[in-house]
């Protein structure tokens, strides 16, 4: 029988371009989640999301 699967939702707030700091994100979000099996994350969370659809926007 398989048992019961933990996900976890990481709301993190990536820096545009900057990978360093968003690793040190995704890391303490995991270490947070140890106890889950599965941790999600944000699209385009290691480089940050641009910001182009509020730029373009009219």
């Amino acid at each position: 029988m398989i048992g019961d699967l933990k996900i976890a939702a990481a709301q993190i707030n990536p820096t545009l371009g900057n990978i360093a700091h968003n690793s040190a994100l995704i890391r303490a979000a995991l270490a947070q989640a140890k106890d889950f099996d599965l941790v999600v994350f944000p699209e385009l969370v290691i480089c940050g999301y641009p910001p182009e659809d509020l730029v373009l926007k009219p």
